[in-house]
């Protein structure tokens, strides 16, 4: 539960693991009878001998994991050969995996080869290799999920379906992704790519934001026949067999193209770009969305199997890791009610609201601003043009502001 998670972390005190967060200890392997595109339909897994995984069963049911932490882990466990945080191999969709996070993990965050396993509330806290890794004609699900990396951590997403050269071996990889949030690397931003899809894998990719990637947001090559497009309607009756990004994707602080190769195609795509209110930065992290901001507009249907939810990104105004993941010591609140711009009629702040201002705000002549006691009044501390938020009350204005101990 979120009050009681189960945790797979490392033996070393908080002083070692802080001097070496990653690869100091292996990794958690789930192995099952779902299908998976290895010829023959069994493969091994890396890194340990004669366990094999993959069958016919879609369904196959691997048990439960909810609230469970991996953290510290990706030391090889064979020769050359780091393991996962999460791996699950040919795992079906009769298997729960609901609020689980890996973080600093020296590889991957979670890699699903092949099988059908479903993802819902999952993150991936600052890995040394990507966080959602799919291969082997992975067909699952996921809905809510979020990735933090660090500066020096791989790709978001890497994404692949070839078998023996194969692009269009099957089955082929179609991961089904919703209100996913890739934040990168802090204010530098992070210098690879945020997805990378390739080797003929399909997919379909909707609500996402995607933010602070110093490199490309999206690139895909290396495709095979499978159809690659922004338009929805032309996938109808081609599953697994297309790749879709929606056009309404929210992108921020991208530092090169929005979306890189597709074909030499990437220049006619199209996203939405637009600051979605988080922050990442020394003053903490915010991962819920600026309420009616960017994030809220143009939000795109799901399957009947997903949640339909009015907001892109893994949160909307909760955020559902705190008080259980690696990052809850650095989440800060983000107020519901902004604070911007100018004040021409007598106003009062309440206590029982919380309060975010967000940009120099300036209190007109003859008007009363009124703070009650207890009020809480947090700031951005950039308005997004280089300005830090003031609140001003100019001449012939008054302040109403009597606080308690």
């Amino acid at each position: 539960t979120a009050d009681a998670p189960i945790t797979f972390t490392s033996a070393l005190t908080p002083e070692e693991l802080a001097a070496s967060p990653r690869g100091n200890w292996g990794g958690l392997i789930i192995l099952g009878n779902a299908p998976i595109s290895t010829t023959g339909g069994v493969n091994f897994v890396e890194g340990v001998t004669g366990q094999p995984y993959g069958g016919s069963d879609a369904a196959d049911d691997s048990g439960v994991m909810r609230y469970v932490r991996v953290w510290h882990g990706g030391r090889s466990i064979g020769q050359d050969n780091e393991i996962n945080g999460i791996t699950l191999a040919g795992v079906g969709n009769g298997t729960t995996v609901d609020h689980c996070e890996v973080a600093y993990n020296l590889d991957d965050g979670f890699e699903m080869f092949g099988g059908t396993v479903d993802l819902t509330y999952c993150s991936v806290i600052d890995v040394g290799d990507d966080a959602f890794d799919t291969d082997e004609g992975y067909q699952g699900r996921g809905q809510f999920l979020y990735v933090h990396r660090a500066a020096d951590s791989d790709k978001a997403h890497e994404m692949d379906s070839k078998t023996n050269s194969n692009f269009d071996s099957q089955p082929r990889s179609h991961p089904q992704f919703s209100n996913v949030t890739v934040m990168g690397g802090g204010a530098a931003g992070n210098s690879q790519d945020g997805l990378r899809l390739r080797e003929g894998t399909g997919g379909d990719f909707r609500n996402y934001i995607i933010m602070d990637v110093a490199d490309d947001a999206i690139r895909n090559d290396a495709n095979g026949s499978e159809l690659v497009t922004q338009d929805l309607a032309s996938t109808t009756g081609l599953y697994p067999d297309y790749l879709y990004v929606s056009p309404n994707t929210l992108m921020y602080g991208i530092g090169n193209q929005l979306f890189s190769d597709f074909d030499d195609s990437g220049d006619s795509w199209v996203a939405v770009v637009a600051d979605p209110g988080l922050m990442d930065s020394a003053d903490g992290i915010d991962v819920t969305p600026v309420s009616g901001g960017p994030a809220y507009d143009m939000v795109d249907a799901v399957s009947d199997w997903h949640t339909t939810v009015n907001y892109k990104g893994a949160f909307g105004a909760t955020n559902w890791l705190d008080g259980w993941s690696y990052l809850s010591g650095s989440f800060v609140e983000q107020a519901s009610n902004e604070i911007c711009g100018t004040i021409d009629t007598d106003t009062t702040f309440d206590a029982a609201t919380d309060w975010l201002l967000t940009c120099q705000t300036f209190v007109q002549s003859g008007v009363t601003v009124t703070f009650e006691a207890g009020t809480t009044v947090k700031s951005l501390s950039d308005d997004g043009t280089g300005l830090a938020p003031a609140l001003v009350f100019s001449q012939g204005s008054t302040i109403m502001a009597e606080g308690t101990a």
